[in-house]
């Protein structure tokens, strides 16, 4: 999550790239860096409609994530007969991995987009690759265990 130059962001984000008539591919028009002096290596993103697009899209998936799986805590938590079914605790699980996801991906993410640059210096950076890893690993677990319990119960 090292800063990198034009090049690099571009190619790592192809989908920010044009497509021209003649097939080929080339740079937006709108560049997402901005050099504020020539003699600073400091860079700033310009608010282009794309960056503020993922935003925007980004803290609704957001908001819906958090409040959909609090929600569903908050019901299993709360009736006796939920919780004592094997596919609850397996939701409760899933819902707590899903919150994870979306604190530790969602909201680094929105960081990385809204700054154009990693800020939160090397070790966060260490520690938060490492948590999104084990986050979406689990999520991903989880719905494979899920899947052979309610196998399982069909065959």
């Amino acid at each position: 999550m090292a800063k990198g130059n034009d090049s690099e962001i571009l190619a790592a984000w192809g989908f920010l790239l044009e497509s021209s008539p003649d097939g080929t591919w080339t740079e937006p028009s709108s560049q997402y860096w901005q050099s504020t002096d020539s003699t600073t290596a400091e860079e700033s993103v310009v608010w282009t409609p794309g960056v503020v697009f993922r935003v925007t899209t980004i803290s609704i998936l957001m908001i819906l994530t958090l409040v959909g799986n609090i929600c569903l805590i908050a019901i299993i938590s709360s009736q006796a007969s939920l919780r004592r079914k094997r596919v609850s605790l397996f939701l409760l699980n899933l819902a707590v991995g899903d919150l994870m996801v979306c604190l530790v991906t969602m909201s680094t993410e929105i960081l990385f987009v809204a700054f154009g640059e990693w800020v939160l210096g090397a070790v966060a950076c260490k520690l938060i690759v490492y948590g999104q890893i084990v986050t979406l690993a689990s999520t991903t677990f989880l719905l494979t265990v899920m899947s052979i319990d309610r196998y399982q119960v069909f065959d």
